[in-house]
């Protein structure tokens, strides 16, 4: 059980969080570039720069991989076991989201919330999570004094272990719904569900581990215009329709400590000193007709999402006082889904540490403090949890 987690994540936000940014009604109504290119998630994540794909375990991996339901994590010992997390999200402001190069404003707060429960009965792990974001959009930009985007979604992750826990598999359905509000009345929504799987390799007594993953084009319905008058509501058109396209990728990594990574039978706590070094690689597909999000809310047409892009993530983390202090580092290239702008490299780097410990149905608990920070041009990434040493 994880327990409770509380995460301060400076810009939460996403291209897919802020998809239905409104625009003048001059901008045209365009297809948006729905992608997301930069590492969200939890403190180990963003610390090991997203390379997680194959050292994912439980449903907090699942942004990673589905398969990571297939494997407990260290400390869910028993015929069955649950965990849950609970996350409050508070985001800065002035921040490039997508590398648009154009400027993001001075007045954009974000809040957002995530929080998810999983169960595990022998071989199979199923989780729930959820997820929202609200995004207030500054008056100098629509024209109207209240205006807010909100993004709600779920995913449900289903996975297993095969052949003595060295072969997991797993699958997920992912739906959410964007909508933006001017006061208490929504002015454009739209919803949309997409398809993903993974498979996690873990050989019993090796040091290494190796995941694939794939994820579908989201499926998205049309924007439903609430207005009177579908061409012009308030001085602004909604967005044509908005595209998450397909992903593939993989991930290797390997364990260096005084036992063995892969064990058949879940451990409860290692407490030895050891390094784990990970590296992932990435595909993401084409938007032929796509335009960036931030150069739709600005009136400029930015081209993104033309040509099939990759990344490469690289990560480490080292448990260096056994059971008390873990470190991670890592860095990641952001690849320029925007005609005519660069990508970016990020550097990465968090901290976790156990600070006290106490017994719960007759197993002990240990509670940590974790700390993770994403910095790259024009970018800055936060996250301060709270809850269970694994």
């Amino acid at each position: 059980m994880r327990g409770p987690t509380i995460a301060l994540l400076l810009v939460v936000a996403s291209p897919v969080g802020i998809a239905l940014v409104l625009a003048p009604a001059r901008a045209g109504a365009q297809t948006l570039d729905l992608q997301q290119s930069t590492v969200i998630g939890s403190p180990r994540i963003v610390g090991m720069g997203g390379a997680v794909s194959a050292a994912a375990e439980d449903m907090t991996g699942t942004l990673a991989t589905p398969a990571a339901m297939a494997f407990r994590p260290p400390g869910a010992v028993g015929s069955w076991d649950w965990d849950f997390y609970l996350d409050t999200l508070i985001a800065s402001r002035e921040t490039d989201l997508d590398n648009s190069g154009l400027p993001a404003g001075p007045d954009r707060p974000i809040e957002a919330f995530a929080g998810g429960i999983c169960l595990y009965v022998g071989k199979w792990g199923i989780g729930l999570t959820g997820a929202g974001v609200s995004y207030g959009l500054p008056p100098s930009m629509t024209g109207a004094a209240t205006t807010t985007l909100t993004s709600e979604g779920s995913q449900l992750a289903v996975g297993r272990a095969w052949i003595d826990g060295q072969l997991g598999v797993g699958v997920s359905i992912a739906a959410v719904e964007l909508a933006i509000k001017q006061g208490d009345v929504t002015v454009f929504d739209t919803t949309g569900g997409a398809l993903a799987t993974g498979v996690l390799v873990r050989p019993n007594a090796m040091p290494w581990r190796a995941g694939l993953s794939a994820r579908l084009p989201a499926i998205t319905s049309a924007v439903t215009n609430n207005c009177a008058d579908p061409a012009n509501c308030n001085g602004v058109v909604p967005p044509m329709r908005g595209q998450s396209p397909w992903q593939i990728g993989g991930g290797f990594a390997w364990r260096f400590g005084q036992t063995t990574w892969n064990e058949p039978n879940p451990v409860l706590f290692r407490d030895e000193r050891a390094l784990v070094l990970a590296a992932d690689v990435g595909l993401v597909g084409r938007v032929p007709d796509g335009v960036s999000v931030a150069g739709f809310a600005a009136q400029v047409e930015q081209p993104s999402g033309r040509a099939v892009t990759a990344s490469v993530r690289v990560g480490a983390e080292g448990e260096v006082l056994p059971g008390r202090l873990r470190v991670r580092a890592g860095s990641y290239w952001e690849p320029a889904r925007i005609e005519g702008r660069a990508g970016r490299v990020h550097a990465t780097t968090g901290a976790e540490l156990r600070l006290f410990h106490f017994a719960f149905w007759e197993k002990e608990r240990r509670v940590r403090l974790a700390l993770a920070a994403d910095l790259a041009a024009d970018y800055q990434n936060i996250a301060l949890s709270i809850g269970f040493w694994h």
